[in-house]
């Protein structure tokens, strides 16, 4: 270290000396320290250190002075290298800047390496030999006042000139601040706008009735007295009899409070030019001053011109009056199932009509959601023709020529939707109202009072409407309407109409749908209804109407020949042989419940309104230290309680509730309630558990007995049938999560041999749920998730039963699908069932929870040619490109790069070469059919992971083989097409090494893994023993603590080998190899 720092300081006198003599060559004339500004804020901006402290030097000779070696500090006998000045030329008589600031970070500019103390210090400057050649004492000084010298007088300076001659006044001292003495300069504050309806900078509008025109130099604008040099005023100046606009943008130092408040204009000396008390202004208003010296509201500022009293009021606001041509006509603010804009959303809008007999400009009117900022959206120069609606959509997206968005929607935090006309300030507000159904639009009645619409009408002549949203009927009784709906009956699915108006009804050009986005989706053939008819419609997914009625229940939409909604019915989950409809019996009710269908008739006058209230149980917890008594209630005093103790859903026909039940055992409790004229209740489930708790969380199945007695016996997955379940997940103390209904059924291929089955879990419209939303796998985790897997370990339940789980976890920091994944305790049926690995699934659903992907856009391949989902077609073309393309071009990556997803291909291959997953013939990719998720493997069935023996295994040799590689007896092979591609790019090849040693050095270090690998046995290790003891594999606990200490060994010689193993497959020398190492390598 003293060798280096003798190296160092020799070194620079060897500078030192070198400049010296430049600087002799220069002529070496004197140089002074001339002004100093030891707290900048607007004194000086620098265009890269912004404002830093600064010292200005001066040459007052007549030769030029180069500073190169010259030495600029606080501090002569120990300086900083970094105060050694550059080689920059002073002419005779010139100035330079130098900047001071031990925290600047200005590039290649320089700066002194320290700032200059406020409170006062002196500063030197020494020639290139060490002599010192000036000092200036410099006192505390105040926000942009420097110490300046001029010839023999040094002092305070109100006003720095950096880089210019001293030719303000200097004062030998600072008075003390008091009361602001009034300025010699007349000049007015006009205007004020404190937030500009386009969203530009606050600004401030000057006067000047004088007949000369004014310099504002050296005079200030702030929103305080006690500081009234907050922001500095140049190269601005006032015209007589003019205007001048001061912006108050981020280099001036100066932001005016949306709230109010007062704003003072002073000259250099902090003398009071004028002051204006500012209140709280709407966006997109101003503060003006007019003729007679008063303030008022402006709606229209006038920036930069005279301003007009006729424009200035007392308040900030006026509401609409008749005189108004365009008013709001009609707004929606929950569009369920009307208007669908240009980009396919069916977003919440505000309709405009113009009343008026003149055309009207929308230039100059405003919608906003906020009465505090009126001018939030600013309607275009578009002319509205005298009894014309036009529909502006609350979207946030772009308008396009043909169709109006705005920046906003509206919920129930804001005021509703107001039209702000800024020249007249005048205000038509809809307001937001709690509480009202979705599809119901809001207008205006005669009397301004809001009125509500059932079926709005965008862009046409309004509908009738009620003054009470309590008022808006059940459905459209005095219209055609849904009148009842079978699913799954006899006869098909069918959905019945009725006219319930006085006359008949022309339905040419009506649709049905059961889709919102497609309102039109079953054309309804050219029909006249007549008057109290019933017309039966039937659809299936396979006719022409192209959908069906689920079970579960549908949302169905009538819409008429203009595409507006005219009927919206919820069916309601259905059963074999039950309808749902409508009835003049019970006009209040949205839909009720027929237990005969009367299709193309009248409807039943037997029905049901609802549904019975499901039953309670008296004990909710899941663990439980000793036999107690269950007690069950419903709401319904008079409905009778059925259950069953096997898992069973309970019917009519099942056990009766008549007491408390004695429970003493492990046991599944399911119950329903059967009320007269009521459909039966939801089944309800509790699980009771007389077993220690278990430390990981806990899945519970209910089903039906012989459900899981036949998924138990599965062999092979192309016959196995799954059946309904009802699955409760509880968090590791025994706290419920969640509970959902779904399908089961038996999972894998080879790992069926098992008497411990894999299950597949999913979630199915017709069982009530197509989703579950919930954080499974931790904080964050929580998506909407249509497949789940309780998987049995597969070809490693006999082993360290954790491979395929620790892949995933290691390998979810990459660009890389991967399931989310975790340990659990399954019990069915009350039956304990060992541990299972619950899983992500991965198929559609994944794409759906992930990325938001239609499920039935997505295109699943295995084995380069299996279609799993959707089509392989697009697939097999990709494949056929990267077979006949050279891929040395970089042109044909580039293009490539379009449909294949290259950054996860890239991760996928460095995952499964690295964990040394032999299994390489099960590979899967998908994509959508919008490439908005491109061509992509995704990591799956990686139980041969890090398998003991195998450090050594290199798989680059198959992953690269243009062959492919045989995956049975008969010569199937697993074509390698897209990584034999990409590895004859000199590009791709070097991204590939790059990215496996930034990987080897983090998510696959041999640190990482291994805390990650003794985690998960930690985590397991307490439930090993019970699951051993249930299914016998490992063969013993002995038998699993040797398998992951020997996958544990696995990890540094994997680690190693991997190294050499790219090393030869690439060509690359030890050096080349810890070259990119080295990129990412620690400190």
């Amino acid at each position: 270290m003293k060798h280096t720092r003798a190296f160092v300081m020799a070194l620079l006198l060897l500078c030192l000396l070198a400049a010296a003599c430049a600087a002799g060559c220069a002529g070496g004339g004197r140089v002074v320290i001339s002004e100093v500004v030891s707290s900048n804020r607007n004194s000086y901006v620098h265009k890269t250190l912004g404002t830093p402290d600064w010292i200005e030097l001066h040459n007052p000779g007549e030769r030029p002075v180069r500073l190169a070696g010259y030495i600029l500090t606080d501090k002569p006998d120990a300086f900083d290298p970094g105060c050694i000045l550059p080689d920059i030329t002073l002419a005779p008589g010139g100035y330079c800047v130098i900047p001071a600031d031990g925290q600047a970070a200005g590039g290649d500019a320089f700066c002194l390496p320290f700032g200059v103390s406020r409170l006062g210090e002196t500063l030197y400057l020494l020639n290139p030999a060490g002599r010192l050649i000036d000092s200036l004492a410099v006192p505390e000084l105040g926000e942009d006042v420097s110490y300046a010298v001029n010839g023999e007088r040094a002092g305070y300076c109100m006003q720095p000139t950096p880089g210019r001659a001293n030719a303000m006044p200097l004062l030998d001292a600072l008075e003390p601040a008091a009361a602001l003495e009034p300025s010699e300069l007349t000049l007015l504050i006009s205007e004020v706008v404190t937030g500009a309806a386009d969203g530009g900078a606050d600004w401030v509008e000057l006067y000047n009735p004088g007949p000369e025109d004014v310099p504002l130099d050296g005079c200030f604008l702030s929103d305080r007295a006690d500081d009234p040099r907050r922001a500095r005023l140049s190269g601005v100046v006032v015209p007589a009899g003019g205007h001048a606009v001061i912006d108050c943008t981020d280099e001036l130092g100066l932001a005016l409070a949306a709230e109010g408040e007062a704003l003072l204009l002073c000259d250099a000396y902090s003398r009071l030019i004028d002051r204006v008390d500012v209140p709280a202004l709407p966006r997109g208003q101003s503060w003006a001053r007019r003729a007679d010296g008063s303030f008022g509201y402006c709606g229209a500022p006038t920036r930069g011109l005279a301003n007009e009293d006729a424009r200035i009021g007392g308040e900030p606001f006026t509401q609409m009056g008749a005189e108004e041509p365009v008013r709001i006509s009609e707004a929606l603010f929950d569009n369920a199932f009307s208007a669908i804009d240009s980009y396919g959303d069916r977003s919440d809008w505000v309709e405009l009509y113009n009343a008026g007999a003149q055309s009207v400009s929308l230039l100059g009117y405003y919608l906003s959601d906020d009465a505090d900022d009126p001018t939030r959206f600013a309607l275009p120069d578009v002319t509205l023709a005298p009894g014309e609606y036009r529909l502006v959509f609350l979207s946030g997206r772009a308008s396009t020529p043909e169709e109006l968005h705005a920046d906003f929607s509206v919920s129930e935090r804001d005021d509703g939707c107001l039209l702000y006309h800024g020249a007249t300030r005048g205000v038509d507000l809809v307001p937001w109202v709690d509480g009202l159904a979705e599809n119901v639009s809001i207008g205006r009645g005669a009397d301004g009072a809001p009125v509500y619409y059932a079926y709005p009408t965008p862009g046409q002549p309004n509908a009738q409407a009620v003054d009470d949203p309590a008022l808006l009927a059940a459905y459209p009784a005095d219209g055609v309407y849904i009148s009842e709906v079978c699913a799954g009956g006899p006869d098909g699915d069918w959905i019945e109409l009725h006219n319930g108006g006085g006359e008949a009804a022309d339905l040419t050009g009506w649709a049905l749908s059961d889709d919102a986005w497609q309102l039109r989706r079953f054309p309804l053939e050219a029909m006249t209804l007549a008057p109290g008819a019933y017309c039966a419609i039937a659809v299936s997914p396979d006719g022409a109407a192209g959908f069906g009625v689920s079970l579960s229940g549908e949302t169905l939409l009538l819409s008429d020949a203009q595409g507006q909604v005219r009927d919206v019915f919820r069916t309601g989950a259905l059963q074999s042989g039950r309808t749902s409809g409508r009835t003049a019996a019970a006009p209040d009710a949205a839909r009720v419940f027929f237990s005969a269908p009367t299709r193309g008739r009248a409807n039943s006058a037997s029905f049901t309104t609802g549904r019975t209230p499901a039953p309670t149980f008296s004990e909710t917890a899941l663990y439980r230290d000793g036999p107690f008594l269950l007690t069950l209630s419903c709401a319904d005093a008079d409905a009778a309680i059925r259950y069953t103790l096997d898992g069973s859903e309970p019917g009519p026909d099942d056990a009766l509730y008549a007491g408390p039940i004695q429970i003493d055992a492990s046991v599944t409790v399911r119950a329903a309630a059967f009320g007269a004229g009521l459909e039966p209740s939801p089944v309800q489930t509790q699980h009771y558990l007389f077993e220690p708790a278990h430390t990981l969380p806990v899945v519970c199945i209910a089903c039906e007995p012989a459900l899981w007695s036949r998924l138990m016996r599965s062999t092979l997955n192309a016959v196995a049938r799954e059946g309904p379940a009802a699955i409760s997940y509880y968090e590791a103390d025994g706290t419920l999560g969640t509970v959902f209904p779904a399908a089961i059924r038996a999972r894998g291929n080879t790992s069926l041999k098992y008497a411990q089955k894999s299950v597949s879990v999913h979630l199915r419209p017709s069982l009530g749920q197509r989703t579950v939303t919930y954080p499974f796998w931790g904080a964050g985790s929580a998506a909407a998730y249509g497949t789940l897997v309780l998987r049995n370990a597969s070809q490693d339940i006999a082993a360290a039963r954790l491979r395929d789980s620790f892949a995933n976890r290691a390998a979810a920091g990459l660009r890389l699908d991967c399931a989310a994944t975790r340990p659990v305790v399954v019990y069915v049926n009350g039956a304990y069932h060992g541990v299972y690995d619950l899983n992500e699934g991965m198929n559609q659903d994944y794409l759906e929870a992930h990325y938001g992907v239609d499920p039935d856009t997505v295109n699943i391949v295995g084995k380069n040619a299996v279609t799993r989902h959707g089509s392989a077609a697009d697939y097999a073309r990709v494949r056929r490109y990267a077979r006949g393309t050279d891929f040395t071009e970089d042109a044909a990556l580039e293009a490539f790069g379009a449909w294949v997803d290259v950054a996860h291909v890239t991760d996928y291959l460095i995952a499964q070469t690295f964990f040394g997953n032999y299994d390489i013939h099960n590979q899967n990719c998908w994509a959508s059919d919008d490439y908005a998720i491109r061509w992509r493997p995704y990591l799956y069935d990686v139980d041969r992971c890090l398998c003991p023996g195998r450090s050594e295994l290199n798989l680059f040799q198959q992953y690269f083989n243009a062959q492919g590689v045989a995956y049975n007896p008969s010569g199937d092979r697993v074509n390698m097409d897209i990584y034999c591609a990409l590895r004859e790019n000199a590009a791709w090849r070097d991204a590939f090494l790059d990215r496996y040693a930034q990987l080897l050095c983090s998510d696959f270090s041999v640190d990482r893994l291994t805390a990650l690998l003794d985690e998960m046995a930690a985590a397991l290790r307490p439930e090993m023993e019970r699951h051993i003891a249930r299914w016998g594999l490992p063969a013993s606990l002995a038998d699993w603590e040797a398998s992951v200490a020997a996958m544990r060994a696995e990890i540094p010689l994997r680690h190693a080998a991997i190294q050499r193993q790219l090393q030869q497959e690439f060509g690359l020398t030890p050096d080349a190899w810890a070259a990119y190492l080295a990129r990412h390598a620690g400190p």
